[in-house]
């Protein structure tokens, strides 16, 4: 439904041929996986707090995941 509604929203602003715009998604899994190389190689995560900032967030199946990896 999210690419759907994008590219509906892309064609009633006349932005269908531009490049510059694309839909994707991301997987829970590819979060997780980046939450955990950041938790080994770096120390972040050991305590609640912080802030996580999604650029172009879809959906919010990022934010969601972001929520479920650690508290913000």
């Amino acid at each position: 439904m999210g690419k759907q509604e994008s590219k509906r929203e892309r064609l009633e602003k006349g932005l269908i041929e531009k490049n510059n715009l694309t839909y994707g998604e991301i997987l829970f899994e590819s979060i997780a996986e980046c939450f955990h190389f950041i938790r080994n190689k770096y120390g972040a995560f050991k305590q609640p707090g912080g802030k996580f900032v999604d650029l172009g967030h879809g959906t919010g199946k990022g934010i969601l995941a972001a929520c479920m990896m650690h508290s913000f």
